[in-house]
């Protein structure tokens, strides 16, 4: 689990959606997101990092990074929450990107060096194969 500043305690009150349309000076909002696969270890930082470039306005309080469940707690001055929500919906697909790119990695550092020098070395044989055999000559008949 991973943590961001501290998470302020209260009485939590789920906000019907018809009245998500712009957040309200001095309230704290805790959002609540649900992904479908765990949560790479930069998730914070990247969270602080595009909030605080596209809203500066908007104080992350808190951030709780557990599992597949990520909850951020912020306040700001009346900004609406089209604005907040699309720029989550920007940032998860990044977070996905870097799960890839983490996986691949992975994959990649994995396999031994001599099996990537023996993929080399056929790949340029089967290339290269061609192009020395024309070279050669014909033998003499006889």
């Amino acid at each position: 689990m991973q943590t961001y500043g501290a998470r302020l305690a209260g009485r939590y009150i789920p906000i019907p959606r018809e009245k998500l349309v712009e957040t309200i000076p001095g309230w704290t909002y805790e959002i609540l997101i649900q992904t479908d696969k765990p949560a790479p270890p930069n998730t914070i930082n990247t969270f602080l990092t595009h909030f605080s470039q596209k809203l500066p306005q908007v104080k992350i309080l808190w951030i709780s990074v557990d599992g597949n469940q990520i909850r951020i707690q912020l306040q700001g001055s009346p900004i609406a929450w089209s604005t907040i929500l699309a720029l989550i919906g920007w940032i998860l697909p990044l977070l996905g990107l870097t799960l890839i790119l983490i996986a691949v990695w992975s994959v990649i550092s994995a396999v031994p060096s001599w099996a990537w020098a023996a993929l080399a070395l056929g790949v340029t044989l089967i290339l290269l194969t061609p192009t020395i055999t024309s070279m050669l000559k014909p033998p003499k008949k006889r």
